[in-house]
Formats: structure tokens, sequence, C-alpha cells
């Protein structure tokens, strides 16, 4: 395989000057300076012309042999000399005498089979076994006792192969290469296991050789091991090697000799009954965190057909993503990060090895640190440096396992994270690998294993899991409130507090330096009461980040630096997933009924995904140091626990499970069961604290009032005192000494408090509230805040309080009377557009409860329940309510609770919307060019499909230069903003639309125009030839390259859909495309594994069309009015486009005319308007001409109909009531809907008839779904009687009456005026009328009469019109033309008398205020001539420069300008509030001009 050396040549052979004859010569064919490759073995010969034993062999003057005896003394390995010992006999001179050996013969004669043979040569060649290092040196072949010898210079060169490589290779093809006629110093290679025992040199094998002995290891062509010689890692450049298609050797095959150990364990595995690889293996996302693998079976061999396949194993590896960089601290040492950029070790693509979507990947592909053990097969060997191999049982071998090791010197502590090949055993051939990462890029392969051994790995293929996106936003928790709540910086919350957003990978080392110690705030905010846990277990997270996870306040380590950055995308994943199928925990968890024993614990179902708990379970535990935690599962509430140590304290809370998942425990609550109550108090029980221990009283912790300290084991417990009463608390007031005119106030059922008495007041207020804390009646009854002292401690009460006495009894005797407690918690947890479920906190005393609704007009609703929870329904969409509770019980009622205010969804106002776009983050920043991106939108707010492709606006300015927004509108999901200014800051949203309907706008994002400095640069893009227009068919070459000394880089050319990549190595991309009519643009793309990215397009023209497409084939129009035909010509260049009838050009003549309008680019649309179609029906030709490429198409014309405007303005909705539609139908005849249960079919043939006419409109039905047949109803034809068009009647209705509203606007501002004595003047307005050939149609006729309505049509904006003046009229007009009328515009007119001396007397007065007004300002010039004579009010007013006088031009006069932030309602503080604030949404609306303003100069 190496060309051949040309060695040094040169021997010795010494002779004696004394001698003049002697007995034998030496000879041999070989140099005498040999270099020879290690590893291998070699020859030096050695022959004598004659026959002779005193032939001696050394090394460096060391005797190997002496005749054929090893010497055992010469302290060498003996199995690495071999002595080729044989003798050609001499025919001649034959054979004599028997012999033993040659030292039995004479001279000249050998001992052969036992007899002295003459020799004719004896050979003494000696082979050089498993050549290594150490035989180098001078080798010399000498005849004892002469001068005759031979000597060799051998030099050892480094191959890099371990001797005795080849000692396992069992193949043997020796026949073959003996029939192929093969050299002999070739022929090693075809049976390895002997090569040490024979010459093997590689560099003298000829290309006939090889080719030889690759039909002999390829089965004649039929078997090729390239595959094989692909995972092995051997270079592209042999795999001339590995097949049958060997054609010559080249120079660069000298460098295969290092891979010939691969190369000949490829042969022998192809020899051996081993399987192939698995074929065609096919991996496809099927899920956000599941891969679909399937492969092909591999294909039977002669060698292995006796060994069927058993099973087959998917290995599988997370390829890693890792944010790290290099970079300088402020000492200028180098960061303990490792590189970017190729992370070589962290990547895992093989050259050549690799499938990417299905293709191929080129060479020069970084290569995976790791790959399975595969028996009797080498390990592949690294190309990189970097990559470390070792030693084991004496085989090279790659370590099979990647190791990040990060240290905290603080705490000497050291974390490690393994990376490895996962693995799978299955029978099939398709396999759904399950509990992946998303939006993770995976390594697979495949191997087949038969009762031999296991194949080498099949192609791998680099698959990316689908991103996941939430379904059911719904169930999301406001985790930026939360946050904010949690006083989490503003940067930090920023990055960390929006799990539904991905993490930007250089985000996760901000998120894992600065913000490690926000984690305890953030963890439960974003856990939002769940346990994630299981999920991050499952997907592999690091131990030292489970507490995010599980919503822990823990704060984490140094350790958990690593984790955060290469887990923190999954910790967010498990938790979007968790949003939607884990349950919040319980809520309003309470323990009701402390007994001895027993408790009885309650709850409420949770928050957040309710429907979808399975069962909950109690977690109790006794407050003891070790104590175990009891666990009660599939309980219900209430929940009684028995069983429990007296006087005892406990922890309780509850978790919910679902089918997929678990939440965290509730809030824990502390109890403590009653101690024995053997006759501890005298009445009732001890005084308990909240948790349920008594309270201990003595002299330093006295019992509150109404309670005496008792006595009880030694210990003090508080007792309730015996009271003769229930309706006073003299007993009290008597012991505080209070006077006995005071002692009347002393009842719960007094009326006053008398002023003498406000010097008791404190005592009066610590009898009657005997303790109790009584706030939440006083905030109810209306206690100033300032008097609240007196429902709770310290129970004193300000004497200007002293006229609130009646609000304090009432609050005391109701804690007396067990009258119910008020309402708490009083919320909603779920609203709809027509209903929702109120709940709050049960009442202690009561039995019932009283729930009143408050709409806007103050009507009250009232029900009676007797659960804390109530649905109320037949709602009305959109509109604010209030509500409240009252407790009941058979003594009396509480408070009111606290009002709440909700307001029910609009009607199909948000389920119909997009989904807003999500992701919004800068690719790259150029200055003055920025790449922004986001997610694609591709569900409606109620989780159904588009049902179309969103249109994105973009909306962009400048916040400190520009007041107008730019907008950019795109089917992509990024766009290049350009022509910033640099150093300016830019606000960002972007806002999805399909098929009209907006999205609310995504967040808003801020960005600086500055040249990142972490970017990558601008690729450039060469053209060739660079004509910038261009031909179909044409093929030009695109050049894109990058400056720049990064390594890695991937570019990539896209156009029209196809997408070509470079080389990795390479920094530029060069490609031929053929021009097509869907190019338009050629873009170039560099990207880096970091996701940084830059991205430069061009755009080409091409020349094309014309093409020509008739708007509409029939065109129907009015006779004594206007028709428009129409056709869209797309071409480069601009077409030459003209109209034809009758073969005649049209379009030029009087009341013709041409509108041009450009759609597109390279599309134009030819109007060709008709003003009077009088006559002028039948067959037009659009016709579009270039370069002698004609394109035409023919338009009818219909006149023969004539004008059809209503009859009867209300025509369609009278129609529909003679046919006897009721009820909803009927209002589908006036506004063309109805609700979407309904269909209205027992009214769908009386609905087809009315909806008649003889304009098309066809377009509209074709969107709302007619088919077939039935569309012809939606051009004003006919249907045969057995085709059943009712399942579309709606539809058409709809189109029919859309149609007609579409078509010119309404007449605005109608007016009329008395003209005569029976005439009036009707004027009205039409903004439409002006670009519009419009006419109107006027209808009039006397209100409250059966008459039918009169029409008069005009051109003009005013009519006169026949009346009677005593009479009221109705008058209604319409605006119409060829494609429909407009809506009716009503007027009502009014009884008149009208008198002609009105207008005289209105001429006189007119002509008086002339005359006057004429005086006044002849006066004013003659004052105006002396100052001082002129009144102040005249004075001309003087400005001042700095006077902040404002004018205001508003360029959105007229149009709809929308503050958002600010509401239609509410107080101004509410609307102050909003206004500040920083989270402001912007407008859906596509552009919005601002308020310029300018001083005024005087």
């Amino acid at each position: 395989m190496l060309g051949r050396v040309l060695p040094l040549l040169f021997f010795v052979v010494a002779v004696s000057e004394a001698e003049e004859t002697v007995a034998a010569h030496l000879t041999t064919d070989d140099a005498g300076y040999l270099t020879v490759i290690q590893g291998f073995a070699t020859q030096l010969q050695c022959l004598v012309d004659t026959c002779t034993d005193k032939v001696l062999w050394y090394k460096d003057d060391i005797l190997l042999f002496n005749g054929t005896e090893f010497q055992k003394d010469s302290h060498l390995d003996e199995a690495a000399f071999v002595l080729n010992h044989n003798a050609d006999i001499d025919e001649k001179r034959g054979c004599r005498d028997e012999c033993k050996s040659s030292s039995d013969c004479e001279t000249g004669f050998s001992c052969i089979e036992n007899q002295c043979c003459a020799c004719k040569r004896e050979d003494y060649s000696l082979v050089l076994r498993n050549l290594t290092f150490e035989d180098s040196g001078r080798y010399r072949c000498q005849i004892s006792n002469t001068s005759e010898q031979l000597e060799f210079q051998v030099e050892v060169l480094e191959s890099g192969l371990r001797g005795g490589f080849h000692e396992n290779i069992s193949y043997d093809h020796s026949k073959c290469c003996q029939d192929k006629g093969i050299s002999n110093m070739c022929r090693a290679m075809c049976k390895p296991s002997d090569m040490g025992n024979f010459h093997f040199d590689p560099t003298s094998c000829k290309t006939d050789d090889y080719k030889n002995f690759l039909s002999c290891a390829t089965d004649g062509g039929k078997r090729s091991h390239v595959h094989c010689c692909k995972i092995q890692m051997v270079p592209s450049f042999c795999y001339d090697f590995c097949s049958a298609d060997f054609q010559m050797l080249r120079r660069s095959h000298r460098l295969c000799l290092y891979y010939l150990p691969e190369i000949f364990e490829c042969y022998n595995r192809a020899y051996l009954p081993y399987p192939d690889a698995p074929e065609d293996v096919m991996v496809n996302a099927i899920e956000h965190n599941q891969l679909s693998v399937c492969w092909k079976p591999p294909p039977i061999q002669p060698t292995n057909k006796d060994f069927p396949v058993k099973n087959y194993t998917v290995f599988y590896k997370q390829i890693l993503s890792f944010p790290f960089f290099p970079g300088l601290d402020d000492s200028g040492s180098d960061l303990p990060f490792l590189a970017g950029g190729d992370y070589g070790e962290l990547t895992d693509i093989i050259d050549d090895d690799y499938e990417i979507n299905g293709e191929i990947n080129g060479d020069n592909v970084p290569s995976p640190p790791t790959l399975p053990p595969v028996p009797a097969l080498r390990p592949k060997r690294w190309l990189e440096k970097r990559e470390i191999e070792v030693e084991i049982n004496g085989k090279r071998v790659k370590r099979q396992t990647m190791v990040l090791v990060t240290r905290d010197e603080s705490s000497n502590t050291t974390t490690v994270r393994e990376f490895k090949y996962e693995n799978v055993t299955t029978n099939a051939t398709c396999f759904t690998l399950k509990d992946l990462r998303s939006a993770t890029r995976y390594s697979i392969y495949v191997t087949a294993r038969n009762d031999y051994g296991e194949s080498v790995p099949s192609l791998r293929s680099v698959t990316l899991t689908n991103v996941h996106t939430i379904t059911n936003g719904t169930s999301l928790p406001n985790t930026p409130k939360c946050c904010r709540e949690a006083n989490v910086s503003e940067f930090c919350a920023a990055k960390m507090c929006d799990p539904t957003q991905s993490v930007n990978l250089l985000s996760t080392i901000s998120i894992s330096t600065g913000c490690r110690q926000e984690w305890p705030k953030v963890s439960p905010c974003i856990a939002d009461g769940r346990n994630h846990t299981e999920c991050c277990k499952k997907l592999g997270v690091q131990a030292e980040c489970l507490p995010v996870c599980a919503g822990s306040t823990e704060e984490l380590s140094m350790n958990a630096m690593l984790c955060l950055n290469l887990d923190l995308s999954t910790i967010y994943q498990c938790m979007r997933e968790g949003y939607e199928t884990h349950p919040s925990p319980p809520m309003n968890v309470t323990v009701d009924q402390i007994k001895e024993k027993s408790v009885v614990i309650s709850w409420s179902d949770p928050a957040a995904n309710s429907h979808l708990v399975e069962s909950f379970t109690i977690l109790l535990k006794r407050n003891l140091h070790g104590a175990e935690i009891k666990r009660f599962e599939n309980v219900t509430s209430p929940y009684k626990i028995d069983d429990l140590e007296m006087d005892a304290s406990y922890t309780v809370s509850v978790k919910s499970h679902s089918f997929k998942g678990t939440s965290l425990p509730s809030t824990a609550i502390l109890f403590q069961t009653a101690p024995p109550m053997d006759q501890v108090c005298p009445i009732g029980e001890p005084l308990l604290l909240d948790s349920g221990a008594r309270f201990r009283c003595s002299d330093n912790s006295p019992c509150p009032l109404s309670y005496t300290c008792t006595e009880f084991d030694d210990s003090g417990y508080c007792c309730l005192q015996q009271s003769e009463t229930s309706t006073d608390f003299h007993s009290c007031c008597s012991s505080r000494s209070l006077k006995d005119e005071c002692l009347e106030t002393c009842l719960y059922n007094s009326t006053s408090f008398p002023e003498t008495c406000i010097s008791h007041l404190n005592t009066w207020v610590q009898c009657g509230s005997e303790g109790h804390d009584h706030s939440r009646c006083c905030e109810q009854s209306g206690l100033p805040k300032e008097c609240m002292t007196g429902c709770r401690h310290p129970f004193e009460l300000p004497e200007n309080c002293s006229t609130y006495t009646e609000k304090l009894r009432y609050c005391f005797a109701t804690h007396l009377s067990r009258q119910p407690t008020l309402v708490k918690n009083l919320h909603t947890v779920r609203v709809g557009e027509k209903n929702v479920v109120l709940v709050w906190d049960a009442s202690m005393n009561a039995n019932e409860y009283e729930v009143q609704l408050f709409d806007i007009d103050n009507t009250t609703r009232r029900k009676n329940v007797t659960k804390p929870r109530y649905e109320i329904t037949d709602l009305a969409p959109g509109r604010e309510y209030k509500a409240r509770v009252i407790a009941f019980n058979v003594a009396s009622s509480s408070p009111p609770s606290w009002n709440i205010s909700f307001i029910t969804l609009p009607e199909d106002s948000i389920a119909n919307e997009p989904l807003a776009p999500s992701g919004l983050k800068i690719v790259w920043n150029y200055g003055t060019r920025v790449n922004v991106t986001w997610q694609k939108v591709n569900k409606k707010m109620d989780g159904s499909a588009l049902g179309g492709k969103p249109e994105y606006a973009v909306s962009y300015i400048c916040s400190d230069h520009d007041n107008t927004w730019a907008v950019i509108k795109t089917n992509e999901t990024w766009v290049v903003l350009t022509h910033l200014i640099e150093d300016k800051r830019y606000l960002v949203y972007v806002v999805a639309t399909v098929k009209g309907q907006p999205s609310k706008s995504s967040s808003v994002i801020t960005i600086l125009a500055q040249q990142d400095s972490m970017g990558l640069p601008e690729p450039t893009i060469k053209l060739m030839p660079n004509e910038g227009v261009y031909k179909i068919g044409e093929k030009i070459t695109v050049e894109c390259s990058v400056e720049t000394n990064e390594k890695n880089l991937s570019i990539e050319i896209t156009s029209a859909g196809k997408r070509f990549h470079n080389d990795r190595q390479m920094n530029f991309l060069s490609k031929e495309i053929e021009i097509s009519k869907e190019i338009d643009t050629i873009a170039c793309l560099v990207s880096d594994k970091d996701g940084r990215q830059n991205v430069q397009m061009r755009n080409i023209v091409i020349i094309f069309g014309p093409i020509l497409q008739v708007d509409r084939g029939i065109v129907h129009a009015f006779d004594d009015m206007s028709a428009r035909i129409s056709c869209t010509v797309s071409g480069f260049p601009i077409p030459n486009v003209h109209f034809e009838k009758d073969s005649k050009s049209i379009g030029h003549g009087h009341g013709e005319e041409i509108k041009i309008r450009n759609p597109s680019i390279h599309t134009y649309q030819y109007t060709l308007i008709l003003r009077n179609a009088t006559n002028q029906a039948g067959l037009y030709h659009c016709i579009a001409e270039r370069n002698g490429t004609h394109s035409e198409g023919i338009i009818e014309l219909i006149t023969e109909k004539p004008i059809e405007l209503p009859v009867n303005p209300r025509k369609i909705f009278n129609c529909c009531k003679e046919k006897g539609i009721t009820g909803d139908c009927l209002e589908a005849c006036a506004i063309g809907k109805v609700a979407s249960n309904l269909t209205c079919k027992e009214h769908a043939k009386s609905m087809l008839k009315c909806a008649d006419d003889v304009r098309d409109h066809s377009d509209c039905c074709v969107m709302k779904g007619v088919k077939g047949r039935c569309l012809a109803l939606c051009s004003g034809d006919s249907v045969a009687e057995n085709v059943d068009c009712t399942q579309y009647a709606l539809p058409i209705m709809e189109c029919f009456i859309i149609s007609h509203e579409s078509s010119p606007q309404q007449p605005q501002n109608l007016d009329y005026k008395p003209i005569d004595t029976n005439k009036i003047r009707v004027t009205w307005g039409d903004p439409s009328a002006a670009n519009n050939l419009v006419f109107y149609a006027i209808y009039y006729k006397k209100r409250d009469t059966e008459d039918d309505f009169t029409m008069v049509k005009t051109a003009t904006q005013s009519v006169e019109l026949k009346v009677d003046s005593e009479s009221t009229y109705e008058i209604g007009i319409i605006a119409a033309n060829a494609f429909g009328h407009s809506p009716i515009k009503f007027l009502t007119s009014s009884p008149f008398t009208y008198s002609r001396s009105d207008s005289n007397n209105s001429f006189l007065y007119i002509v008086f205020l002339l005359v006057a007004c004429s005086i006044v300002v002849i006066g004013i010039m003659l004052l105006g001539k002396r100052k001082n004579l002129v009144p102040a009010i005249f004075k001309r007013q003087q400005f001042n420069n700095n006077d902040p006088t404002v004018a205001f031009e508003n360029p959105a006069f007229n149009s709809e300008v929308e503050i958002r932030g600010l509401g239609d309602g509410g107080a101004r503080a509410e609307r102050e509030t909003d206004w500040h604030s920083q989270d402001l949404q912007p407008s859906n609306a596509t552009d919005r001009n601002g308020m310029r303003y300018s001083k005024l100069e005087t």
C-alpha cells in the first residue's frame, strides 16, 4: 500500500588477501540497508553457492544461529527469529552415502533425507517476526572461520501498529490468492494469522495484487466492507481497500497503513457468521418526549445464514448543548469553564457516519465520544488529538463515558456528571424511545445480534425531539406575579420566572451564577404547589437541582451550578407538563372535632386541575424528633383519624393525586389532641390555644375575662365562669367597681350608654367582650379604624368612639348568642360566559347560606344553599356582577361577607382568537440590522386548530426618537429589522392574524441597536454570473462565505425550500442552482453550536410570464349603470395588457377607463371600467403580451337582466316572514347568522327562495363550505328539483346579506328640508362616492300604513319628493352599484307648514345683520388709531416665548386611537395605577399614529 522506498544498496563481502580461492561464497538479492515497518515481518536472504553447515548469523556481534541451531545464550527472544533453511540439489552430481547429519557428509554435500546430496545452492535466510524498534540493528551472515560474510543494516520505522495485531484475524483466502497469482511478498495479507512467519511488505504490492486480493476478500465483489470501515473510523480515502472498486494506487494510500488492523477486522467480520448491521434506520419525533425508531433487518449472507438474528439493541444518547464559553475574569486568567464553539468531546456527530433527517451528512463532522463495546470489534480511532485512548488488555480502546466535573474549593466538594449511551433490546424492527427531553438532540443507532455475536452499529441518526407546547392554558399559574410578590430581583425574574418560555443557553450562566441565591424564592412560585420531582428524576436531572423541581425553599449550593446549566430546560419542561397534568394542593384544609384520640380533617378541591384528581393522601406526623410520617391514602373529605395520642401535638397536610402526577403537600396545620377531660372544669372544656393545646394559667399568665384559673393535676387551666344570665355581664362590671347608675349598661340588650359613664368605657368594653376577638364583626358593622381597639386587644376604646357602643354591644351579643360567624374567603373558582362558581369557608353555627348577586342595574338575585359552594347560571356574557354571602341558623344571621366582583367572559371573544406569539427573542444584532424570531402560532385560545396560515405583524418603534410604530408583515417566524439607528433603544412586539382575527400581542422586548460582540459576522453572498436578472432554467453558482477565524461553523444556503449544507471544516459553501419560478430570494445562514446566527439575503429577478388569470369569468352589470371587468397578470418585465371586444381595442373611449393595481411583486391587476354598460354585453378578451409571448383570458359581460333593487328595503326580512320563518331563524334573514347550535332545517327551502338575486356570491359561498351543484344558487341560477341544498341554506343566506352589505358604504348625514307646499328635498353624504360608481335608491311611504314603499333612483346625493305636508313619512336610502347595495339608512320626516313669506322675512333679517356687522367693524377701525381708547378686550394679547401653550395636531383624527393600560371604567386611582404600570400591552392594531405637537410662536 505504500509507495516503494528506494533503499540504499550495499553489502560487504570481505576476502582475505592471503586466500587465493574460497570454497564457499555468500550471495543475496536483498539490499544491504533495509527500512522495514513496525508490526510486520521481513526476511534477510543469505545464499551459499554450495552446501555447508558453517553458516553463522549475528545481530550486533551477538551470535543468533550456528548453522540451524538457535543460540540460547544470546538472551534474545527466540520467537522473534525464524531461520528458513533449505537446499537446492545438484541433479548432475546427485546423492550418495547415507547420513544422519550434514557433518557426516564431505564438503559440498548436505544431508537431505538421510542421504548426502550435492548442493547447487543452500539457503540460510533469517526471518524477523513482529518487528519492533528493538529489532533495528546490524545483522551479519558469515561462513565460520572465513572472512566470507554478508552484512545488513535494518531500521524499523514506526507504524503505530501493535505487534501481533494480526494473530486473532481468522480469515483465510490463501487458495483464492494463489489462484489469482498474488505475489509472494503480498500473500501474507490473504491469511494474516501467518503474517508473522512470512515476509510481508505492503509497499511492494502492486495495483493488481490489491485488485486480486480485494476480489477474494469481497467474494468477487458481492460484499462491501465500506460501512464497517466507516464505523471503524477508517478515513474515506482508504475506502478503496474496503470494497471491490479498487482502481489504482495513490499517494494518499500510504496513510492507510495505519488503519490495516481496522480494515483486516472488517474482512474478518465478513468471514465469520456475524450479522450485518440493520439498514435504513429512520427516526421520527412523535411527541415532545418520544422518538420512534424503525429499521430494516440486515441482509442474510452465506456466512451467517445458519445464525438468524435473535434481537436488536437500540442505543441512544443526549447530545449536549453546553452553554459555557471561554473568557477572562478580572484578573485576566481563564475562567474554569469548558471551551465553547466546537465542543469536541461534548458533541456527538461521527465523520461520514450520521444520518440527519433521513440524509447522510458528509465528511469532516466531529466524532462522538462513545461507542458501546462490540465483540471482537476494535473500537473506533479518534481523529481529534484531544480524544484520549487507553490501554485495556493490551488493546487501544476509547472511553465509553463522558464525564463533566465541577469542584467547589470553598467546601472542597466535587460534582461528577456522567453521560453515556443508554440501550434497550427488542425483537421487533420498531421501537419507541420514551421519557426523553424535549427540544433536545439525540444520537441513535441500532445493532443486530445472533448466536455468534453482535453486528457493527448502523448508520447513526441525529434527531431533535419536538418542542413541548402547553395546550391547556387555563391551568397556568401567574408565576411572574408570584416572583414580584416574593421580591425576586427584576433581572433574575425576567430570566427565571416563566417556565413556559424556552431558556436561552447563555442565560443559564447568569441564572447559575448571579441568580442562584434567588432560587429559594423562585422555586415555590414556578412549582405552583405541584411536585415535579418524579419527572425530573426520570429525565436525569442532577440531585443538586431536585429541590427546584419540588418547589423547595432551600438554598442551592455551588455544586448546583453544573445542573443549572445542563438541566434547567428539562426542569422547565417538567413544570410545563405538570401544569397540564398535576393538580395543585387541596385548599382550605381544616382540622375539626379535635378530641382526645381523634380528629376530622376536611379540605376542598385544588385550585388547578381539580378535574384530574383521582385520590387524596393525608400526611400526619407527631411533633417528636424522629417520628415517622403516617400516610392515609385514597381518602375523601372529610376524613376521621383515630388512635391518636391524647394531649399530643401533630402536624397534618394533604396531597392530591392525578393519573400522571402529584401535588406538593398543602400548608401544614398544627393541632393538638385534647387531654383527658376528667373534671378539669366544672362546666365545659378548658380554654384551648389555636393549636389545640390547653392554655396553662398561672400568676404570670392569667386567664382572660370570663375565665377563671382552675388547678388540676398540679397545673392551672382556664375554665368558664358560671353566670346567672346570658343577657348581661353585671357580675364582671360589679367586680370592676362600676357606679350603680352605670350597671344598667352592662346588658347585651341595652340600647343606650349615658355620657356620665364614659369614664368607665374601657371597663364596659373589657367585660362585654369577655376577651374575645370581635374584629371581623366590627369591621362589617362599619366601626372606624381608630375604634377597632375596643374589638380586640388591648380592649380599650377612645372617648370619641362612645357613639359606637351600640355596634360594639351587637358584636358582643353575637358571640354570646352563638350567631353564625361571618362568611370568609368568598371567591370565584370558575368564570364562564354565562355562569360562575362561588366558594367560601364554612361558617361556624351556620345551617344554611344566602347567596346574593347584584348586577350593574342593582338587580338582586338571592339563593339559599346548604353547602359553601354555589354555581350561578343564566348570566349575561361580558357583564360585571357583585356577590356576597350571609350565613343563617335558627337563632339569627351573620353580617354580610365582603363583596366580590367579577366579569363574565365575552361571548366567543377569546375562544376564536389565535394564541399570542411566544418566545420573541433576538437571534443576532448587527447594529443597524437586527434579526428577531418567535415560536409558530398553530392553535387558537380554545386549543383548536387555526384553520389557516397565520400572518405575523411585527411592530417596532424607537422609544426615544420616533412617535409612530413601524410594521412589517410576514408569514415566516422571523424578520430582519433594517435601517435602525445605532445605540438607540427599540420596542418590538408581534401579533398573529388568521382570517382577519388578530391575537393578543406577544411580550414586548427591548432592543439596543448595538452590534453584538458575541455575534457571528455577516456572511457574504456571490452570484455567478452576477447579472441580477435570470431566465427560468438558467444555472447559476451561489457562493456563501464568512470572514472569521472561528471553526466548525454551519453554513446553509436556502432557496425555494431547498437547503444545502457545508463541510463544517470549511467557512464557505458553493452550490449550483437551477433558476425556477419559485426562486425569488437566496438566503445564506451561518450558525454555530451555541445557537448564534447571522443571515444575508439576495433578491433575484426572474424573467417569466406573462401568466394571466381571469378574476371572474362571468360579470353581471346593470343595464343603465356600470360594469367592472378585471384580470390578474404575473410576469417580468411588466407585460403589455389591453382589452378587446369584437377584435377591437377597448378601454380608452368615452365612459371607459382602465385602472391598474399592484397587489404583490410582479403581479398586476387590470380592471376595465364601463361607466354605462348599456348594449355592451358580450365577450371581452384580456390580453397580455411580452416579447412574443401571449396569454389571454375571456370574460363574459351579461346585461340582459334589468336593474334589480329591492322593491321593499326590507325585502329579505319580509320575504322570510311571509314564508312563515320565526324565532332565531328569522334573525338570519336580517343579519345572516344564528346561534351556533341551530340549523333551521325546517325553514331551509324558504330561505333559499328569499335569498335570490342576480349578483354573484359564489366566492363567499365557497369559503362558507357550499359545494357541488348548490353553488349555482349563489349566482342567481337555479338547480334541479332533485338536488337537496337545504344543508347550505344558512351559509347562502349569510353570503347573500354579507355581499350586499359589503358593497357601497351606507349613506350618512341624512337630512330633509321643505321646499314647497307638498315637496321636500332629501340630502345625504356618501364617503365612498368619490372613488366608486354609485347610484342611490330612495324608498318612502307614510308611517304606520300598509302601503308599499315608493322607490326613486338618482345618481346625485339629493332628491326631491312629493309628500303630504300633514303626514309623517318613513324615508330610507341605499347606495348601490354593480356589486350590490349598502344597508338601508332611515330618516323620519315630520308634518310641516310651508309659507313663502318665511323666505322673505329670512332675507330681511340677513340684510339687517350685515348692516349691523359693518357698523361694528368701522368703529373698531377708527378706535384702532388711538390705542389708549381701545378697550382691553380688543387689545392684542402678547404671548411670551416661554409660554407653555401647545397646539396639538392629531394625525389619527377620524381613525381608531387607543391608549393601552387605561380601562373603560373604574376609579381614577385605578386608571393612574394602570397608566404607570410597566407591564403595558401593545395594541393589536398594525399601525399607530402618535400625537405630534409644537410650541406656538407669536
